[in-house]
């Protein structure tokens, strides 16, 4: 039988002073009328109740390994409302309708409540203990509210119905799940008007098509690495890579063509080439500045990617298309560019139209500006003519994102352009990625 702890508000306090205020319980909506009439159960009480728990995140097989390690009597929980094993149940078709259950931090005023720094099947197998005091807590740190983690918070037995915080909410059907990937398609630029050397970043580059190359290099492998966990690599983005010089053409070496590439993919070609020849990864493999190409057939290409992507994919947010130049390319058929461009802006989803960035290089290294708004062009046109018919031909940032790009440029504007000169092309995609 559990106690109540006698340093459960000190639990609790080292738990809020990380931003936790609740835990979370991934389900299928099958399950719910059980959960919400005997709460969330345990493996063991599953089965004493005859309860099939056959769509839940764990397959069978490891339901199978957590009771034999002593775990089946406990309720696991997370700290995230998309933990690792989300991604892997929506992709096994564990889940068909997942949702989100809220849980009280009360459960920790049990004595029996622990937390593993990492899935407790793993913590078994290595021998690594359970957190209990709140000190412990505290060394733990953020990673608790890390979404890519694995630690699992352990309930014994059960979680009382009283426990649970979004029941209306779930009877209303708000908090149903989707596996919202995020596509981005980079297209360089590789003319001859890339060609000059350039500094960017505090980097000495010997064309600007190599720091184009570059800034996309290093933005994807950001990415990736945000994905991967000690468990598994998280398909929360896929990527496509364009370029054009004397003509539109893949971006992506052979193999992959102009497709669509997901996370799991990049990591393994990662991994084999650090294996091979211990190299670092260029997804952009050099390529050289020639050539009087617009990028109108490479956005027209774009565009023809963005909607096959949705057809496959109707659930997830529109794609977002960055032009990375230095924007003397578009003079080349400038009309047929904004021709593409529009067409592409056009293309729409259950959740807006696709997006249309530029992440522009200037040869002025005192130019700085991200997401400018319609008071800016003037500030634009000062930097090149360049600037301001990119600023033109970009999309406008819809009510999706404008909170976060609001919150980084710390302006309440409403008609932000994406486009950046300058400065880092990662940081310049966060806020488009975060809404």
């Amino acid at each position: 039988m559990s106690m109540i702890r006698i340093d459960a508000e000190e639990v609790l306090q080292a738990l809020r002073s990380f931003g936790i205020d609740r835990l979370y319980h991934i389900t299928d909506r099958e399950n719910w009328p059980s959960i919400k009439k005997n709460g969330i159960l345990s493996l063991d009480f599953l089965n004493a109740k005859g309860i099939n728990p056959g769509k839940s995140c764990s397959n069978k097989i490891r339901r199978i390994q957590l009771c034999k390690k002593g775990l089946g009597d406990q309720v696991h929980l997370s700290f995230s409302a998309s933990p690792p094993c989300l991604d892997q149940a929506l992709q096994a078709e564990r889940l068909q309708h997942p949702v989100i259950v809220e849980v009280s931090l009360d459960v920790f005023k049990q004595d029996d409540t622990y937390i593993s720094p990492c899935d407790a099947l793993e913590a078994k197998n290595k021998d690594i203990p359970f957190i209990t005091e709140p000190s412990s807590i505290a060394q733990f740190g953020n990673d608790i509210g890390d979404s890519h983690s694995s630690s699992e918070i352990l309930v014994k037995g059960f979680v009382p119905p009283s426990y649970i915080l979004n029941a209306s909410e779930i009877d209303r059907g708000e908090t149903t799940v989707t596996n919202k990937k995020q596509a981005i398609v980079f297209i360089i630029d590789h003319t001859s008007s890339m060609s000059g050397g350039l500094t960017a970043q505090g980097r000495l580059f010997a064309s600007a098509s190599m720091a184009a190359q570059t800034a996309v290099n290093e933005t994807i492998s950001s990415l990736l690495e945000s994905c991967i966990t000690p468990r598994d690599v998280s398909d929360k983005y896929e990527f496509a890579l364009l370029g054009f010089g004397t003509e539109s053409l893949p971006g992506w070496n052979k193999k992959w063509g102009s497709s669509f590439v997901d996370c799991k993919a990049l990591y393994r070609e990662m991994i084999r080439r650090l294996t091979k020849d211990g190299s670092k990864t260029e997804w952009a493999p050099e390529s050289a500045a020639v050539g009087t190409c617009s990028p109108a057939a490479s956005i027209k290409d774009a565009s023809s990617l963005v909607q096959d992507w949705l057809f496959h994919n109707k659930e997830c947010p529109p794609p977002i298309v960055v032009l990375v130049t230095n924007g003397k390319s578009i003079h080349n058929d400038l009309q047929h560019t904004q021709k593409e461009a529009g067409l592409l802006k056009s293309i729409t989803s259950l959740y807006g139209n696709a997006v249309l960035a530029c992440y522009m290089l200037s040869e002025d290294n005192s130019a700085f500006c991200e997401f400018p708004t319609s008071e800016d062009r003037g500030k634009l046109s000062s930097i090149s003519s360049e600037a301001a018919t990119l600023f033109d031909m970009v999309s406008i940032i819809d009510d999706r994102k404008v909170e976060s790009v609001r919150e980084k440029t710390g302006r309440l504007s409403s008609d932000f352009r994406a486009i950046g000169i300058n400065g880092s092309l990662k940081e310049f995609l966060r806020p488009l990625l975060d809404a």
